[in-house]
């Protein structure tokens, strides 16, 4: 006998509070109308009964077209990065007639490689993941026999071991460009902040900042790095604080992995009286909203975050459409952002 599904049920699924759920499945209006489209998705899909809250006629429609899983690891989709990215996602979807069932994986239920079980319904017609997650559970998802697009991947997980598309923005070269403006500039000591094992975009760009340097004839200061693992990916600064407290001497520039580390190092100097760009440069990756309000504007690399999104969700309709054509792994280009975070190199008497 199958387990009756109860508003918790629903919550602990999409990551949601019981009276979010509740809220959202009696049509409250302090609720988003997307989080109450993605509320009666995930219900529906789960086989939630009380039909007398859902409309016939939604669960009809609901029923009538294809249901996409969104799953996301922990709180990414409450970002404002990942919430540009979900909002292309979503409207993509809307178009082709495709409904959006949201999903949050936790760390404990990725550690037991517990899947959800919205995934085990016959009504998922394609998978979306979005967020880092180890290696080992995306196998585990592959292996259900439903069309997967990532966006993103593990740093340790190879195109020809993945039975699903990838579609994530360009890395390296964005960071080679950022990386060899500052060598232009005269900076000969640079630094890079990031957790270059997190996932391949961070990867990439540490490689595109190993490449700039090696062919400007620089080498790397890894006493001037922060790129070790970490469990939060330095969105705290307290781990970043700890490092650069350790470091002997400063380089004259850091490239962060994303703009969240970067306003956090912007900070964190500023607190030891450096002055930015005057002292130390500083350049992010990702242009959410806060690099422009940070105090210098930060330099960056503008990534087209909606339009990720509706490439994923396109992406993810054609395979279901094609489920044997080759895999395919596409790449969003970038715009350069040049602000006040950087300046030239000038050498000061000691």
């Amino acid at each position: 006998m199958n387990k009756k599904i109860t508003l918790q049920d629903i919550a602990d699924e999409m990551g949601l509070s019981r009276n979010t759920i509740s809220k959202a499945l009696n049509d409250h209006d302090d609720v988003a109308e997307e989080t109450k489209r993605m509320v009666h998705n995930t219900a529906i899909a789960l086989g939630y009964k009380k039909f007398n809250i859902i409309s016939d006629s939604a669960r009809n429609t609901i029923e009538s077209r294809g249901n996409i899983v969104f799953l996301n690891y922990g709180d990414t989709v409450e970002t404002s990065y990942w919430s540009f990215i979900s909002k292309g996602i979503e409207e993509e979807l809307s178009k082709k007639g495709y409904n959006l069932i949201l999903n949050f994986i936790n760390a404990e239920d990725e550690k037991n490689l517990v899947l959800p079980r919205v995934i085990n319904q016959k009504s998922t017609d394609g998978i979306l993941l979005m967020g880092s997650l180890n290696e080992q559970y995306i196998h585990k998802i592959c292996t259900q026999q439903v069309p997967i697009v990532l966006i993103d991947a593990p740093s340790t997980l190879l195109s020809t071991q993945l039975r699903a598309d990838v579609v994530m923005m360009e890395n390296e070269d964005s960071v080679f460009a950022l990386a060899e403006h500052l060598i232009h500039l005269g900076h000969k000591e640079i630094g890079f902040i990031g957790d270059i094992q997190y996932s391949k975009s961070i990867q990439e760009r540490w490689y595109g900042f190993v490449k700039a340097m090696k062919e400007n004839g620089l080498s790397i200061d890894l006493t001037q790095c922060i790129i070790h693992e970490t469990l939060e990916q330095y969105q705290d600064p307290f781990s970043i604080e700890m490092d650069l407290d350790k470091m002997k001497k400063m380089p004259t520039a850091f490239v962060c992995a994303n703009d969240r580390i970067a306003i956090h190092t912007i900070r964190l100097l500023q607190k030891r009286k450096y002055h930015i760009p005057e002292d130390i440069s500083v350049v992010g990756f990702d242009d959410i909203q806060e690099a422009t309000i940070v105090d210098p504007a930060l330099t960056t690399v503008q990534v087209h975050k909606e339009e990720i999104g509706r490439r994923a969700a396109a992406e993810l309709i054609w395979r279901i459409e094609n489920p044997e054509q080759p895999y395919e792994f596409i790449r969003i280009q970038n715009c350069l952002k040049w602000r006040n975070s950087t300046s030239q190199f000038i050498e000061k008497n000691v």
